[in-house]
């Protein structure tokens, strides 16, 4: 969750239980990894490269090279390339869409601040003067010159050359259909907006239940399942990478315009503009106020954009069209246009079940507490359950609401989200995704959509 402070601090506790955090990626990585070494101790191998990935009609051959060993040849059902787009969609023959540019200084802890030990990233975009190629002297050089501090103490950790790259993987799953791309292996979103994370998280959380699902047999016929991730996942990857370009050019095309300032204007004029934006006695102060005004409401869509952070969803889930006559409760705009800045929480399938603070007892919780990675969630109005949900090979687990040992509302609109009737309710993914509602006479429901 992104830019929840100041005003917008309602809009964001409204949608979710979790709070704001920064966490940089070089502190979160350790994070991951512990954890990731809690769960499969044998399984993570370092200094190991992956030369090769070769789809039989039965298995994935995966060619490894280990530093101080022989290559090995791995054999898998499926194989996940979360390689950061540096040679698996390209080994596939996967192709990719969209545009490529070349590409700031930003926190990265430790917090609080501390002058002695913290540590910055530092990007910039290339000038005709910098050399094609930065070494350790060349780059300590440039961020002293960006900073106009010449005698800047710098210890420099490590240099990468990078591209703004907002290009899409063709397709997400290999012809054989056993190799799934995901995170930067299947689309390269620019940081604005950080987003980029987000949606690669989002794909494992969509395709790993499906997955084990499969492997466990608990779901008939396996590839009916796994064949929904491409078709959930990459419109919402376009998005992204498309809403992510948009914040990028709204720098320059906004925020630079109302200031004044254009790489095509001299150091001279640039700075002229810059005074008068600060200057309360300038001439000019007050109109460049109320442009900057203006433009940041055009980069709220950067800086606090919940429609795209949370109220993106999968139309192929709304089988039966329920989202048509509202406009999907509000996330699709009059003009038909998605609503990038305000997130409306909605029960139609395809949609994330909303966050509401449930009460039990002296517990309380969110909705989303409920969810558990093995099982879907039938989350009803009372405690009638929808048995023939066992019919269609379905594990799930039970819970009711505003009933007798039922869980209470405890703040939140329960009946305006939720299906009408003493015995409505909704199936809900282990991904949180609303699968689909109604009640149990609707035997139907499940029929043709599942299995």
């Amino acid at each position: 969750m992104r830019g929840e402070g100041g005003e917008y601090r309602t809009r964001y506790e409204e949608a979710s239980p979790c709070s704001y955090r920064i966490l940089p990626q070089i502190r979160l990585e350790p994070i991951l990894l512990n954890r990731a070494r809690e769960l499969n101790p044998k399984g993570l191998k370092h200094s190991t490269d992956v030369i090769s990935v070769i789809e039989t009609s039965d298995k994935v051959i995966v060619t490894v090279q280990n530093k101080d060993g022989p290559r090995e040849d791995w054999e898998a059902d499926y194989v996940l390339g979360a390689d950061g787009g540096r040679m698996m969609a390209d080994q596939l023959g996967i192709a990719w869409e969209g545009s490529i540019k070349s590409g700031y200084l930003y926190p990265l802890g430790p917090f609080p601040s501390d002058p002695d030990i913290e540590e910055w990233y530092f990007g910039c975009a290339m000038l005709p003067d910098d050399p094609q190629r930065f070494d350790t002297d060349a780059m300590v050089s440039r961020i002293r010159k960006t900073l106009e501090l010449p005698d800047l103490k710098i210890e420099l950790r490590s240099v990468s050359h990078w591209y703004v790259g907002s290009i899409v993987a063709e397709h997400f799953r290999s012809k054989g259909g056993k190799v799934f791309l995901i995170g930067d292996a299947a689309h390269r979103i620019p940081p604005w907006g950080a987003l980029g994370m987000n949606t690669g998280v989002q794909d494992a959380f969509n395709l790993i239940w499906k997955l084990a699902f499969t492997l466990r047999g608990a779901w008939k016929p396996p590839n009916s399942l796994l064949d929904t991730y491409e078709e959930e996942r990459r419109p919402i990857a376009k998005g992204v990478a498309y809403s992510s370009l948009f914040n990028l050019r709204s720098h320059g095309d906004a925020m630079d315009r109302a200031i004044g300032v254009s790489p095509n204007q001299s150091i001279e004029e640039n700075q002229s503009a810059m005074d008068a934006f600060f200057d309360k006695e300038h001439p000019d102060y007050q109109k460049k106020q109320l442009d900057v005004q203006g433009a940041q409401t055009v980069l709220d869509g950067e800086f606090c954009a919940l429609g795209t952070e949370m109220g993106w969803f999968y139309p192929s889930v709304d089988t039966k069209n329920e989202g048509k006559s509202s406009r999907h409760d509000g996330q699709i705009r009059e003009d038909d246009e998605f609503d990038n800045i305000y997130y409306h929480p909605s029960t139609i399938p395809g949609h994330h079940l909303p966050h509401l603070w449930l009460q039990r007892g002296n517990i309380t919780i969110s909705s989303r507490d409920l969810l558990q990675p093995q099982h879907f969630l039938l989350l009803a109005n009372s405690p009638v359950k929808w048995n023939f949900l066992e019919d269609f090979h379905i594990p799930y687990r039970f819970e009711h609401i505003d009933s007798s040992n039922g869980w209470k509302v405890s703040e939140g609109a329960w009946k305006e989200l939720f299906p009408a009737g003493e015995n409505g309710a909704v199936l809900v993914r282990p991904d949180g995704i609303i699968a689909c509602r109604g009640n149990p006479d609707d035997y139907g429901l499940l029929s043709g959509i599942w299995v």
